[in-house]
This record gives structure tokens, C-alpha cells and sequence, in this order.
């Protein structure tokens, strides 16, 4: 380091703020840039990779999205009333799944998803029971958008058809 110049490290700890819960930040300031990058690397080994249980809630409602925009293709309806409703299904599946976890369970829904993937700060038991959580609501979700979604699609179809004409007669 040149005289005169001095490294300033701030840890400030965050557990309330999202998606920053529960992780150490540092800001460093140095004159030497080996040692700026020295401490930036020792700080991302520390922390644990918290969005990947979020990049798979994202990755399935996209999923999901295309298998709307496939039914709604093969039912000939609407792709925005299909698509709709699936996203729908699964925000509602999700939803009922988060309101039904016991009273016990304190953390939030990031936290949860932080306590997913890190168990040095939340501990193993917690780690497992927020990893199935996740799991069974993640399950959830594509199911309820599924539903909905080929519900929107086939009950269209069926109520445009008309009630009193047998499915063959067009």
C-alpha cells in the first residue's frame, strides 16, 4: 500500500432487505488493487448462491407458459386467455401452498429461499425443511398452471361449441 492511503472495510449485515438477507457485504477501499481483489474473492466464496432456487421458480413458469401457448394452439383458443390463466394457476397453487405451511415456520418467503441453500447460516434442519417446501410448492405450481391453463383451453372450447351439440357435429 503507498503511505498515507489506508483500507477501509465495512461489513454491514442485513437480514431484512430482499433478496440481501442474511449475507455479508463488504465494501473495500484500497490502494492496492491485489488486495481489493484478494478480499473481493474471499467474499464471493462466502456467499451462498441464494437465486438459484428462484432461476428454477422463473424457469418453470416459463415452462409452463409454453405448454399454454401449446394448448392453446391444439384447442384453437386464445393464446393470451390460455397463457393467462396458466400464470394465474400457478401463482394461485403457489400461494395456497405458502398459506398452508404450519405457524411454526417464521421466515419469509426469501428467507426461504436463502435457508434453501444455506446451511452454515440457518442450520441443516432448516435447510431441509425450506428445500422441501420449495420443492412441494415448486410441484405445486406447474401443477396448478397445468390444470388451469388445459382447463381454459379445453373448457373454451367445449363452451364455444355450444351445450346442446354432441362433440363430432361442427
Amino acid at each position: 500500500m503507498l503511505p498515507g492511503f489506508a483500507a477501509v472495510m465495512v461489513r454491514v449485515r442485513s437480514s431484512t432487505s430482499w433478496p440481501l438477507s442474511s449475507v455479508d457485504y463488504t465494501a473495500f477501499w484500497s490502494a492496492d488493487p491485489v488486495a481489493w481483489r484478494a478480499a473481493a474473492v474471499a467474499d464471493s466464496r462466502e456467499q451462498p448462491v441464494m437465486l438459484t432456487p428462484l432461476l428454477l421458480f422463473l424457469l418453470a413458469l416459463v415452462l409452463c407458459g409454453v405448454f399454454a401457448h401449446v394448448l392453446s394452439d391444439v384447442a384453437n383458443q386464445p393464446r393470451s386467455r390460455v397463457v393467462l390463466s396458466a400464470v394465474l394457476g400457478y401463482l394461485l397453487a403457489g400461494t395456497v401452498i405458502w398459506s398452508l405451511t404450519p405457524v411454526t415456520w417464521t421466515l419469509s418467503f426469501p428467507q426461504t429461499l436463502a435457508a434453501a441453500v444455506d446451511a452454515q447460516a440457518y442450520g441443516h434442519p432448516v435447510e431441509h425443511y425450506a428445500e422441501s417446501l420449495l420443492v412441494v410448492m415448486l410441484v405445486a405450481c406447474v401443477c396448478g398452471s397445468a390444470v388451469l391453463g388445459a382447463l381454459t383451453a379445453f373448457g373454451g372450447r367445449a363452451m364455444h361449441r355450444g351445450a346442446g351439440r354432441p362433440v363430432g357435429l361442427h
